[in-house]
């Protein structure tokens, strides 16, 4: 379980604006830990098909995908809880990140 990416939800603004109980913390924290399996079980694929661009993944299966961060997110917060989506930018490029 990458727990980076946990702290990263429950830190959000969209997961502020609710209660939630322990129960309900682990639910979304397995959703995501799943979803985050999936992507990169499917990661090659996924960026043979959406190379350069952000997908959009729920229920471990890519409901939307966009090259703009903020127009995918204006059109994921309309169709799924943002708190268990997965957002995540592919690329058939391997990307090297500076620290």
């Amino acid at each position: 379980m990458c727990h980076v990416l946990y702290v990263r939800l429950l830190k959000s603004y969209q997961f502020l604006k609710k209660e939630y109980t322990v129960s309900d913390v682990w639910t979304l924290i397995d959703e995501q830990d799943k979803n985050w399996s999936w992507f990169m079980e499917h990661y090659e694929e996924l960026a043979e098909r959406f190379d350069g661009e952000f997908v959009a993944i729920y229920q471990q299966r890519v409901v939307d995908h966009d090259e703009d961060i903020a127009s995918l997110m204006k059109r994921i917060r309309k169709k799924c809880p943002l708190s268990q989506v997965l957002v995540e930018f592919v690329s058939k490029e391997k990307l090297a990140f500076i620290i």
